[in-house]
């Protein structure tokens, strides 16, 4: 995990709660949103986000960018699979529902 410092840090420490927290407010905002091509949207800008923390981190030798990276980044993982999640239940929702009406 050299090239990934934040996801190194998710797997090492105790960060996986700053992505269960971004995971359940995603999953809320999605299922409020309720349009598939939205939650597309917000799951590129949670990778885009990411991405960029990504880059950052690898860059910046300052502590504090560098943490706010790393928090910023562990987020945009949890928001990623909740929007995620999201999209599929909703898929499977959509396929179930045409099943049922032929």
């Amino acid at each position: 995990m050299k090239y990934f410092p934040i996801l190194d840090e998710v797997f090492s420490s105790d960060s996986y709660y700053f992505i269960i927290i971004a995971l359940v407010i995603a999953v809320f905002i999605g299922k409020a949103l309720d349009s598939p091509k939205i939650n597309v949207i917000a799951m590129l800008v949670c990778l885009l986000v990411y991405g960029l923390c990504e880059m950052v981190c690898q860059s910046c030798g300052d502590y504090f960018y560098e943490l706010i990276s790393l928090i910023v980044g562990v987020v945009s993982i949890g928001g990623f699979l909740g929007f995620l999640i999201v999209f599929i239940v909703s898929k499977l929702r959509r396929i179930k529902i045409d099943r049922e009406e032929k």
